[in-house]
Parts: structure tokens; C-alpha cells; sequence
């Protein structure tokens, strides 16, 4: 007889589901609940089981027991992943419940993935059995079970509204539940995907209301993130976003697309389920009533490199007063400040105060900036304009090359057949101001591609020869006509090329046409053109650049047809997604099942084609963090070492795309993929050493993450002597100077620093180093005696001759320093301050900017060292010779002192440089940018001044003996008139 002793309450159970939630409750930190009532004496064989229906799955690792014995032996059915029953059983055995506190059984089950798991299904009830002995070995049963329970699914809706004016546009989205939507929705990215003719508004991207997140800004796309959005923001109560772009013209018509993608658990979740909506930027476009507006006009355009560009700013009030409106202009990285009329605010290059406007008032601001000299030829300088809270304005300005000439390639179709034709127009244009003499082209055909020298090409080449690389076309001034191409004249080439028939067998996916235009003073560079060979059913894939950093998002697009002459049927494409996450699609994929996105097309038409836009996000690596700290003092001999590095082997990222369709009922299919590479691998590293004996103080904080880079932070108080140890049972002697040295290398930015102090009796100095991603940072000040301190900096090339900047600096003596760098920006900008005696030797340059100095003696110096944009420099120097030692090795310096800056422009011949050699004493204060120099001095030795235009306005003088002298040179522009003689006084 089995007699019921036990009573197993009712089941309290709340399923746990990422992207469901129980029909009674939606807390998703509650969990089944076993209560398990035993008699208050000894039982045996105690085995509690739970028989989980289809479409739950058991997280043992959520398991939690409490009462009289928390250790059982646990079995978990198979499979346990949502397609069938699970059974779960707890094996207790012996179990002493005298002090009646029975047994409770916790744990969490999540709702699986499935396909008939969807809203409003409802799963069965949970069943919980026991079984348990008594002490005569009477065997005891209980069951019970639960209410079933209703799933309910986040559903979110996407909306958009724009409104336009006369100079941009207002960019709001909305983000709601839907009315069937109950449970809250995850990991909620709102990707906006803006055309190429279409610029965002740097800055103005909102949340205007919504939960807390996240905005993400990039040159073509912006990025809202929530990390949840709870069923409240529903009906009336909206997340509202908004942003504002500016069109290129106000007929375009291209807008910008959206991609809502959200998740039904938090965080990353191998069971959650993934939603996505989107919205392809059609929709009605509202005209704006503001009463400001206003209007930006660039001159020159095209523009050369290192040349002035005028920017003409007008604004206008349309409607009653503007009280206080204030003005903002936000430059482009590769232009910098030189003036304004009227000028901007005090300690601003950007910003005007215009005070209350009058109805129907306007004004005007006009503005001059530089052109950075090493500005690519072919891009784009994109400025902004604003005036109030919502009215702005756009300029592009293209940049030209020095030599003002310019070739374009069109195709007649992105896409070839084999056997196929294909007619490529070649342009070239004089864009500069000055004639371009002798002008050539040189064409290079695809090697697979079939030319008819006779017919294939309008004008006929000059030349053609055959090699490795393709067919050579070239056309000389006299055949093209262009002895002299003045500016604004242009050319056309009209050639036809034909694919061979036998690269249909051959695995030919592309061919490649490059092109240049040449002249006296240009030389050949080449461009290229790439056409994607197809055959029958066909899917090419690309992505618009080949490297990112780990966070971003990659936007494919993939070209696919049907190039057959009857159509093609059943087509379906499938897309392989790498280690990456996906955000979304347009249009919409057809089902998704993990990696493997799909798109069933159904019947291609004859010669038709399509395209689809893919957007993922490249996984960020898990946040890791490092921290050394420490301290150490005492008296002895030290020898230390740390390094930190945080570069890892480079990787790509391989994207795989293939199609497959019927035709006449046989199958056809054809594949595709897209490489990026991984920037993330560069990283940075920082390498520290210290040895040397007598007494030392030192504290030192590490930090490294993957959000911050690496951080050093250091104190150090040094003092060299003599030091008496005893080693290996005997007392030695170790005296030995101290050298201190700190290494690092930004491979984001590649950039390189490192200062050391070598042979050092006494210092002291503190020390911080910043590299991360956006920019390298260096901090220091240090007092040292009989010593050498180094300290170099390079971006770029090893002479900065090519970009970027180079710094080198050498002290040999006692001295007292202080330097501080920051490369966040435009570009680094160094400031350093220092005085003492003994050999200095300073070296700093760009390719258009140089600073030097060096001599023995007093020294006392500030300087400013602005990469491309400016320097102040003020020096106080007195020649003495120095006897000094490098350890044992006496060093004699008797060199006087020699110093100088300079600006310059090679291509253009334009320069201006002060220099001062063999000085007994000199005191200078200078400073100098793009265009001019103004310095006051007065010195013992030689000094020289030169500026030079280009066009034969030159300025050349040599003083030698005891002078003072005021300068003031400016150049209004490269290629003008001086504005007046060198003012000049001497005494």
C-alpha cells in the first residue's frame, strides 16, 4: 500500500523567456518554483521530477535548492533545446527534514527559437512528480502541475517624418510598440543609412525623448542605441529621434533609409530571437516655415592645395525680430582659420554673436581659410554654416592636384557578359588657371578585352602596344588636339571593347581599365575602373571599403540578375555571414537561421537585374581590462622592466553570397564574396626600463582597456651614488648612473614616441601617456642634472617630408622641462617650456612647417608648435662652451648657437624662413603661420630672412654684427601681389 505522505504544492511557474514572457507576469528575473512540503522526520530515496513541455529549455546552470539537503544528483533529459519534452530529476536519497525545512527548487527556463513558437502560442503546463520512502520502506507519490502559459513577443513600428526648408533637412523617426506588443524589446539599434549626395549635420543627432541611449555618428550613417525599450513607449508616449542633413541640391530626391533591428533578451543570448523593421526613406516631405535662413558659397572651386579659400556666409530673417541669434561655422579638417570680416567671437574661429535681426534683416560674414597643403587632389572639403536651432547650410568644395588636370572614365553598364561589348568614355579637363601644355592620355584595356585598332576608337590612338598588363592606348597632344589646353577646356575619348567569348570557361569576375592624363608638368597617374563580368544567373558582392574597426558597421550592397534571354525561375539567394552581427536589410530577408540570411526572389525576368543592401556590425571584442599599480622607495641598485602590448595578428572578415535558379529545368547557380580587413589588430604598446644605484622613489599606475587604450602615469625622484651590497657572501660595490627610459608605439595612428634620460646624478619628473585609437597624449615636466634627456615624436614617414610630423629633441647638462603633445584632430600640437645649461639640440617639422635649434650655453625657451597651422617661438639664448661627461667620457661642446623656422610650399615656390647662425646672444619672439611672419629680435651673429612667392616677389636679407629688428611679412595669398613691403627697423 503506498500511502501519500507528502504534498507537493502548487507550482508556482513564471517562465523565464528571452523573447517571450508568461502570460501572468512579465518580470523576467522570477523562475519556476518547486515547493516541496516533507514530513518532519527522516525519508528516503527523496526524487523530485519536472517534465518541461515542448518549447522550454532548462538552464541548469540557474539551478538554486535551499531547505533540509541542497545537493542532489541532477539528470537532465536529451535534447534540452526547445524541440521536444525535457525531463529534469533531482535524486535527494536520504533526506533529514526533522527540523521541518523541507526542500525548495528554483531555476529559470527560457522559450525557445522555434518556428511555431510565435505570439499568442500557448505552451502546456509544467508537470513535478515525487517519490519518497519512509522508514518502513513505504513508497510515497505526489504530482502536480501548472497553468499554461501564453507567449507574447516585442513588436516594434517604425516611422519618419521630414521636414525641408530651403537649406536642409529635419530628419524625425519614431519608435513605438505595437498594440499586440507587450514584452520589452532589447538591444534596440536604429541604423540611418544617408545617401551619397546628402551630408549629416555634424552634432545635431538627438534623442528627443525615449529611454536612455546611445548615438553613434559616422560620415554615411548614424546609429541610435537602446539597451531596452519597455512596452510603456507605446500609443501616444514615442521614442522620437531626430537629426538633421543637408542635400547636395535641393532636386534631390535621394533619402535616407532606415534599419530597426531589436532582440528578445538582453545582452548576447545563443537563444534570443532577432527582429527587424525598415523603412526605404519614402514618405511625404514637409516645408519648413523658419523665420532664420541661410546660405553658405564657396570661392574658389575647384580649389588647389595649400591655396586660400573664401567662404561667403549669408543669413536673412524672414519673419518678426530674432532676438540674440548667434551664428556657427564648423570647418572641414583639412582647411584652418586665418580671418573673418567680421571676426568671429573672442578665443573662437567659428562662432559670431549677431544680436537681434529685424524683420526682413540679413547680414553677411566672409571668411578666409587655408587649404591644407597636403589635401589629396580629387577630394572633398565639406563645411558647414548655422544660424539659430535649425537652419544650416552646406559647401563642398572639390581640391584639385597641382597640376589642375583631370580624367574621368564612364562605362556604358557596370556589368558584361562574355562575348559582350562594352563602350568606356574617357574626359579630361584643364581645371586650373594656367594652361596645361602638351596634354596626353594612356589607357590600359583589361587583357581579357578584344580591341579593333581600325573602328574600336574615337580619335584613333597614337599608339598602341600589347603586354602583360593589356592593351596600351596612348594619344599625343597632336592627335588630341591639346597642344595648349587652357583652363576650363576639355576632351573627350570615345573607345569600344568586346570580352572574349572564351572567358566563359575562365574564372573571370571582373575587369579592370586604367587610365591617365598627363602634361608637361603633370606626371602619369593612374586610375582604374573595374566592371563586374557575369554569366547566366549571377550575384556580385562588395562593400565600400576594405578596413574597420571592430564596432562598425559595414554596409554591403549585392548586385544580382539574369542575363539569359528566357527567365530564369525558383531563384534564391543565400548570404553566409561571417563572425559579424546583422542589423538588417533592404529589402527584408526571407528567413533568417543563424549565419545564413535568405532571400527567396522567385522568377527573374529575362536580362533583369537587382540589388539588395546588407548591413552588419562587426562584433566588438569582450572588454578587457588591465591595471598595474605600484611603489617602491629604498636605497640600493635597481633594474626594472615592463612592457605592455596590446597589437594582435591582423585578420579579415570574408563574406560569402551565392544564387541559385531553374532555367528550361536545368539548375544554375553562381557565388560571390567581399573581404575587409580588421583595424583593431594595430593596437599600442609602451615599454618602460630603469636601472641604476643610489636612492630612488618611484610610483607607477598602468591602465589598459579596450574602450580607453593605454594610460602610464609615473612619478620618479632618482639620486645617483655609490652603493655597497653584499653579494654571495661578499660585500661589492655598484656604482652606476641612471638611466631611465619610456618607449610606445600608437599603431592606430602610427605614431611613435619615446623620451629617455641616460647618465643621469639626480632627477625628478612626473609623466603621462595616453594612446588609444583617436589620438596619442604626452605629458612631462623633469628637473635633471649631468645628464642626457631625449625626446622624440614621428607620425607618418620617417622625415615627415611625405606627412605628418616629426620632433626630435636633445639636452646634455642640467635642465628644467616641460612638454606636452596631443595628435587628437587636425594633427599633433606640441608646447614646450624649458631653461638651464648646457647643449640643446631641437628639431620639429611637417611638410610644410620646420623649427630648429641648437648650441651650448644658457638656454631658456617656450614654443608652440602647431603642426600645419602655426608657431610661436620665443628663445633666450647666450653662448658659453660646455665640459661635460656621458659617464666616464668627457664631452666638450663649443658650438655657438644657430636657430631658425620656416614655412613652405614646394609646388608652389612659395616660402618664407627666418634663420640665426653662429649668435654669441640671441633674444627672439616669432610667430609665424601659413602666410606670414612677425618676430622681434635682438641678436649677436648672423641672421638672414628670406620669402619667396613664385612669382618673382622675393625678399632676401643677411644682417651680420649687433642688431635688433622688427619684421612683419605677410602673403595674402600664394599666387597674388604682397600686400606692401616688408615693414623693417633696424638699429
Amino acid at each position: 500500500m503506498i500511502k501519500a505522505c507528502l504534498a507537493l504544492a502548487s507550482c508556482l511557474l513564471v517562465v523565464l523567456a528571452p523573447q517571450c514572457a508568461a502570460s501572468d507576469d512579465l518580470d523576467p528575473e522570477r523562475e519556476v518554483l518547486l515547493i516541496v512540503d516533507l514530513p518532519a522526520t527522516v525519508v528516503y530515496d527523496v526524487t523530485v521530477s519536472d517534465l518541461l513541455p515542448k518549447g522550454l529549455i532548462y538552464e541548469s546552470e540557474s539551478l538554486r535548492i535551499s531547505g533540509s539537503k541542497i545537493h542532489p544528483k541532477e539528470t537532465v533529459g536529451d535534447p534540452n533545446d526547445g524541440t521536444g519534452d525535457v525531463s529534469i530529476t533531482w535524486y535527494f536519497g536520504e533526506v533529514n527534514n526533522t527540523m521541518d525545512q523541507d526542500i525548495r527548487i528554483g531555476f529559470q527556463a527560457k522559450v525557445a527559437d522555434a518556428p511555431d513558437i510565435r505570439a499568442g502560442a500557448l505552451l502546456p503546463g509544467e508537470k513535478a512528480t515525487l517519490r519518497w520512502r519512509d522508514s518502513s520502506d513505504c513508497l510515497h507519490f505526489s504530482s502536480d502541475e501548472s497553468d499554461g502559459v501564453v507567449i507574447v513577443e516585442p513588436d516594434l513600428i517604425l516611422k519618419r517624418a521630414i521636414l525641408q526648408d530651403e537649406y536642409y533637412e529635419i530628419i524625425t523617426l519614431q519608435i513605438s510598440h505595437s498594440p499586440s506588443s507587450s514584452a520589452p524589446a532589447f538591444d534596440v539599434d536604429l541604423t540611418e543609412l544617408l545617401p551619397s549626395k546628402m551630408a549629416y549635420l555634424p552634432g545635431s543627432a538627438e534623442i528627443l525623448s525615449g529611454p536612455d541611449g546611445e548615438i553613434i555618428e559616422g560620415t554615411s550613417h548614424l546609429m541610435w542605441h537602446f539597451d531596452a525599450v519597455d512596452p510603456s513607449w507605446a500609443d501616444a508616449k514615442k521614442v522620437i529621434l531626430s537629426y538633421r542633413a543637408i542635400p547636395e541640391n535641393q532636386s534631390n530626391s535621394q533619402r535616407p533609409s532606415a534599419i530597426l533591428s531589436w532582440t528578445s533578451a538582453a545582452g548576447d543570448d545563443p537563444n534570443e530571437r532577432k527582429y527587424f523593421a525598415s523603412d526605404d526613406g519614402e514618405g511625404p516631405i514637409s516645408q519648413s516655415d523658419q523665420e532664420l535662413a541661410i546660405a553658405m558659397i564657396d570661392d574658389p572651386d575647384p580649389v588647389l592645395p595649400g591655396g586660400i579659400l573664401n567662404y561667403t556666409v549669408n543669413y536673412r530673417n524672414s519673419k518678426d525680430s530674432a532676438i540674440w541669434a548667434m551664428a556657427h561655422v564648423i570647418y572641414d579638417r583639412n582647411v584652418s582659420f586665418l580671418s573673418a570680416s567680421p571676426p568671429p567671437d573672442t578665443g573662437t574661429e567659428g562662432q559670431w554673436t549677431v544680436g537681434d535681426i529685424s524683420p526682413q534683416g540679413s547680414g553677411t560674414i566672409n571668411i578666409s581659410v587655408r587649404v591644407n597643403p597636403s589635401a589629396p587632389g580629387g577630394s572633398e572639403l565639406v563645411s558647414h554654416a548655422q544660424i539659430g536651432s535649425s537652419s544650416a547650410a552646406l559647401s563642398r568644395t572639390k581640391v584639385i592636384g597641382s597640376s589642375a588636370l583631370v580624367i574621368e572614365n564612364n562605362a556604358s553598364s557596370p556589368i558584361l557578359c562574355p562575348g559582350g561589348s562594352l563602350n568606356y568614355t574617357l574626359t579630361f579637363k584643364n581645371e586650373g588657371s594656367e594652361d596645361a601644355l602638351n596634354v596626353t592620355v594612356t589607357d590600359i584595356l583589361d587583357s581579357n578585352l578584344q580591341f579593333d585598332e581600325v573602328a574600336g576608337c574615337t580619335p584613333r590612338p597614337s599608339r598602341i602596344w600589347r603586354d602583360d598588363e593589356g592593351v596600351h592606348l596612348f594619344w599625343n597632344a597632336e592627335t588630341l588636339g591639346s597642344r595648349v589646353l587652357s583652363p576650363g577646356q576639355f576632351g573627350k575619348i570615345d573607345l569600344r571593347a568586346r570580352l572574349e567569348d572564351r572567358a566563359e570557361g575562365h574564372e573571370i569576375d571582373r575587369i579592370i581599365n586604367r587610365y591617365a592624363v598627363a602634361s608637361e608638368t603633370t606626371a602619369e597617374s593612374f586610375q582604374s575602373l573595374e566592371t563586374l563580368v557575369v554569366r547566366s544567373v549571377f550575384i556580385r558582392k562588395t562593400a565600400p571599403k576594405n578596413e574597420y574597426f571592430k564596432g562598425e558597421l559595414v554596409n554591403y550592397t549585392i548586385l544580382f540578375g539574369n542575363e539569359h534571354s528566357i527567365e530564369a525561375s525558383d531563384a534564391v539567394i543565400i548570404d553566409r555571414l561571417p563572425d559579424v552581427e546583422f542589423v538588417g536589410a533592404i529589402p527584408s530577408p526571407s528567413r533568417i537561421n543563424g549565419n545564413l540570411i535568405c532571400w527567396e526572389l522567385g522568377t527573374l525576368q529575362p536580362h533583369s537585374s537587382g540589388s539588395i543592401l546588407l548591413c552588419v556590425k562587426i562584433k566588438k571584442r569582450p572588454e578587457v581590462i588591465f591595471r598595474d599599480n605600484q611603489s617602491v622607495s629604498g636605497r640600493g641598485y635597481v633594474a626594472a622592466r615592463q612592457m605592455l602590448n596590446t597589437s594582435q595578428q591582423a585578420r579579415a572578415l570574408i563574406n560569402y553570397a551565392n544564387i541559385t535558379a531553374e532555367i528550361s529545368g536545368d539548375e544554375v547557380r553562381d557565388s560571390s564574396c567581399a573581404i575587409v580587413n580588421l583595424l583593431d589588430a594595430y593596437g599600442a604598446a609602451i615599454e618602460t626600463t630603469q636601472h641604476g644605484s643610489g636612492d630612488l622613489e618611484h610610483v607607477q599606475l598602468m591602465d589598459y582597456s579596450t574602450k580607453c587604450g593605454i594610460i602610464l602615469k609615473s612619478h620618479t625622484r632618482i639620486s645617483h651614488s655609490p652603493v655597497s651590497l653584499r653579494l654571495s657572501g661578499k660585500n661589492q660595490t655598484v656604482d652606476s648612473l641612471w638611466t631611465d627610459l619610456t618607449s610606445s608605439a600608437n599603431y592606430y595612428r602610427q605614431e611613435k614616441l619615446s623620451e629617455s634620460y641616460q647618465y643621469m646624478d639626480e632627477i625628478e619628473k612626473d609623466a603621462a601617456i595616453l594612446l588609444d585609437p583617436n589620438q596619442t597624449v604626452y605629458n612631462s615636466q623633469s628637473e635633471f642634472s649631468g645628464g642626457i634627456a631625449q625626446m622624440s615624436y614621428l607620425h607618418g614617414g620617417e622625415d615627415a617630408t611625405s606627412g605628418g610630423m616629426a620632433i626630435s629633441e636633445r639636452f646634455h647638462g642640467n635642465f628644467l622641462l616641460q612638454r606636452y603633445l596631443d595628435s587628437y584632430g587636425r594633427g599633433a600640437s606640441y608646447t614646450e617650456s624649458s631653461f638651464g645649461q648646457g647643449f640643446v639640440s631641437t628639431d620639429k617639422r611637417t611638410p610644410s612647417y620646420e623649427s630648429y635649434l641648437h648650441g651650448s650655453g644658457l638656454y631658456r625657451s617656450r614654443e608652440t608648435f602647431a603642426g600645419d597651422r602655426w608657431i610661436h617661438k620665443n628663445v633666450s639664448l647666450i653662448f658659453e662652451p660646455q665640459n661635460l661627461s656621458a659617464g666616464s667620457i668627457p664631452v666638450n661642446y663649443t658650438s655657438k648657437w644657430r636657430e631658425g623656422l620656416s614655412v613652405g610650399d614646394g609646388r608652389s615656390g612659395f616660402q618664407i624662413s627666418s634663420d640665426a647662425i653662429q649668435m654669441i646672444f640671441l633674444q627672439k619672439d616669432a610667430l609665424m603661420d601659413s602666410s606670414s611672419l612677425t618676430m622681434t629680435q635682438e641678436f649677436e651673429g648672423i641672421s638672414s630672412t628670406k620669402a619667396l612667392t613664385g612669382w618673382n616677389a622675393t625678399l632676401d636679407e643677411i644682417f651680420a654684427g649687433r642688431f635688433s629688428q622688427d619684421l612683419k611679412i605677410r602673403n595674402s595669398c600664394p599666387g597674388l601681389k604682397w600686400p606692401g613691403p616688408p615693414l623693417v627697423s633696424l638699429s
